[in-house]
């Protein structure tokens, strides 16, 4: 299960599928945290992605490599961005309330499972963080997910 082709993009891609069909009150486009000649990061950037965005970034991944059939645990971390001139700090706080409770679903994983070549076991969550950058409200969902780059259904 070892196989690495890909488990970062495949899981970036996974998460932003999944975001962007969730049943949320508010419409944001949703970005995987690196992206070419653009940085969706960048609060005063002109050609940032519009807000209010999810940003889903996976940049580490780990597998013990004395189990050949381990699976890999994904670093994952969904933020919110929502201009804080154009959103009450409660509007963002309630749209970040939706996002999270749309991704602790008891499904997650099994959800995430429907992408092709991608298989997610376990869904193990982190830490929650809220912040003002710049001038975006940000909330931070960090999470880890055991997962494989490949459908073993």
């Amino acid at each position: 299960m070892s196989t690495g082709h890909g488990i970062l993009q495949k899981t970036q891609q996974a998460l932003q599928s999944y975001v962007l069909t969730a049943d949320l009150s508010f419409n944001p486009s949703v970005v995987c945290g690196v992206s070419r000649g653009k940085n969706p990061l960048v609060a005063d950037e002109e050609e940032s992605s519009p807000l209010p965005m999810v940003v889903c970034d996976c940049r580490r991944g780990t597998i013990d490599q004395d189990q050949s059939l381990s699976p890999w645990k994904v670093d994952v971390t969904v933020s919110l961005h929502e201009s804080a001139d154009d959103t009450t700090e409660d509007l963002h706080l309630a749209h970040a309330e939706e996002l999270i409770n749309a991704l602790m679903d008891t499904t997650l994983a099994a959800d995430l499972s429907t992408e092709d070549d991608y298989t997610c076991f376990l869904a193990v969550f982190q830490d929650l963080s809220y912040e003002i950058s710049g001038r975006r409200w940000v909330t931070t969902l960090n999470l880890q997910l055991d997962c494989a780059g490949f459908d073993i259904t």
